[in-house]
This record gives C-alpha cells, sequence and structure tokens, in this order.
C-alpha cells in the first residue's frame, strides 16, 4: 500500500505538466528542408592553399616559412590537384557538406576523455518541492524525455529555422505556403521570405545511437529498433522498456512502478565495480579494458 501511494504520488506530480502525446505538432514536418539545403561549395586549392600560408606566417621563423611555402608550392602543383578532384567528386556523390565527415571524424579520433567535448541536456528546477523529489523527477525527466523522442521521431517537432523577418515568417499562413512547395525547393522559398533553415542531420543521433571506443578512432553505433532505457543507481545498472511494440510510450504507470523499485525495493549498493566511471577514460585505455571485458 506505501509502495502504490507513492507511485501515484509520482505520476500527479510528475504528468501535471506534460502531454502524453507530442511536444507540439509542426505543420512543417521537422526534415522538410533537408532535400535542399544547400550545400556549402569547396574553395579552389590555390585560395586554401593562399589561406595556409597567411595563417601560418605569424607562427614561423623566416626560414621555417620559406620552407612551408615550398612544399605548399609542390602540393598545389602536384598531389592536391589529385585530392581536391577526389574531394568534389566525394562532394557531389553524397547529401552531407564535404567537410561532415572530416568534422566528425575531429572529434571521433580524439583520444582526451569525453568530459572535453560532449553535449550535455540541462533540467531546469521546478517551483513544487514534490516534483524535485528524486522518484518524482526521474520519472518527469524520462517521460519528458521520451514525448520529444516521439515528435522528433515522428516529425512533429519544429523544423530550427533562423527568421530574419518573423513578422511575415512565424504564422501558419506562411506554414502553409512553404508546405505546398516540393522539398526540392522549400529551402529557397523560405530563404526568399527572409527565413533561414538549418541542417539537422545530426537531430538524428540523438536518441538510439552511441558512440564506442576504438583504438585509434572511435565509431558510433545506432540501434534504432531499441525501446529500453538504462539507469544507472550506485554501481548497479537496471534496464526496461519504455517504448511497447507500436513504439509508442508504455502505461506511464509502469515506468513510475520501474523507478519506485530501483529507489525504494532495491537496497543501495555501490561496493561493485565502478564501470561507469571508465567510460570517462581516455578513449585508448578505455577502448583495451572495455575489450577485455567483452572478451571476459
Amino acid at each position: 500500500i506505501q509502495h502504490k501511494h507513492q507511485i501515484n504520488k509520482v505520476l500527479r506530480c510528475s504528468l501535471s505538466s506534460v502531454n502524453k502525446n507530442y511536444l507540439h505538432e509542426t505543420n512543417v514536418p521537422t526534415y522538410y528542408f533537408q532535400d535542399s539545403l544547400p550545400k556549402i561549395p569547396i574553395p579552389p586549392l590555390e585560395d586554401t592553399v593562399k589561406r595556409y600560408i597567411a595563417s601560418a606566417k605569424p607562427l614561423l621563423t623566416e626560414e621555417e616559412f620559406q620552407n612551408t611555402s615550398t612544399i605548399a608550392d609542390e602540393f598545389l602543383k602536384g598531389k592536391g590537384k589529385e585530392l581536391q578532384d577526389k574531394l568534389i567528386s566525394k562532394d557531389k556523390s553524397q547529401y552531407t557538406p564535404y567537410y561532415n565527415e572530416y568534422w566528425g571524424d575531429m572529434y571521433l579520433e580524439d583520444r582526451n576523455t569525453l568530459l572535453r567535448h560532449t553535449p550535455y541536456i540541462g533540467w531546469a528546477d521546478v517551483e513544487n518541492n514534490a516534483q524535485m523529489e528524486q522518484g518524482t523527477r526521474a520519472t518527469n525527466l524520462i517521460i519528458s524525455s521520451l514525448i520529444y523522442f516521439r515528435t522528433l521521431r515522428d516529425e512533429k517537432l519544429n523544423p530550427i529555422i533562423f527568421h530574419q523577418k518573423p513578422k511575415y515568417t512565424k504564422n501558419k499562413l506562411w506554414e502553409t505556403f512553404v508546405k505546398l512547395v516540393p522539398r526540392n525547393f522549400a529551402f529557397y522559398a523560405a530563404y526568399a521570405f527572409g527565413a533561414v533553415p538549418i541542417d539537422m542531420t545530426n537531430m538524428k543521433k540523438m536518441f538510439h545511437a552511441t558512440r564506442i571506443p576504438q583504438k585509434d578512432i572511435d565509431t558510433t553505433e545506432s540501434y534504432p529498433n531499441s525501446k529500453h532505457i538504462l539507469v544507472q543507481r550506485g554501481t548497479n545498472f537496471y534496464t526496461f522498456d519504455v517504448l511497447d511494440e507500436d513504439g509508442d510510450l508504455v502505461d506511464e504507470h509502469l515506468i513510475a512502478k520501474n523507478i519506485d523499485y530501483i529507489l525504494n525495493r532495491e537496497e543501495f549498493d555501490d561496493s561493485g565495480p565502478s564501470i561507469g566511471s571508465l567510460t570517462l577514460w581516455d578513449r585508448t585505455s578505455w577502448s583495451n579494458t572495455r575489450e577485455r571485458l567483452v572478451n571476459t
């Protein structure tokens, strides 16, 4: 009876400020502008080399600068042309800009701890003290996150748009007009009115994805069919499903019951190995250790 009362209390607090379907429903689908976003053009190789030399000059001695200039000139007249042609060819064959893969690899190759550049989500405190209680807070955050996930997954989330003339573009009439434009031209129609849609490619990596440590460069893996979340308390890990077979939220009472079980029915234990902390190790060390754990 005590635990049933606690669960009902959690649900009353956690669901009072949450829409159980979607965060909102946009008139224009979330990724509507993606097919027409213009890509940043590849600059001429001559300009690239010229900018490189200009940026290197303040950092080098006169002798070093002359040596660097000679190497850059040889690159421009030799191997550079071949590489430039390959880059242009690759850019034409893919949807995302030419630098997107290299930009991502820059982070995946970094061997330092993820604390250096891992994004995170911060949650604001609420005025109702009852909603700040641990079980209520955890349940609320889980349900809120799932609603955001469903809104993004089902393309109900508003596209990210920089409105330069909000008076003309932040209204239902403009949205109706843009939605009538074929996707291949939607960006240009929006831009003509002073609205600049932003690339949302990486939004698809927010959920159902993880980063796997490797020795030289990490990899990312996606699991689009996963339906569970993982909760850590102390050194113990718990998983339970939060989506049903249709991809909808499971009953909120079930989520609350699982959180209540972890907090109140399971004895707190921090005596086990702190495996979670290893994920913040430098990537090479974590990769070696993870490989040993997986093969144990």
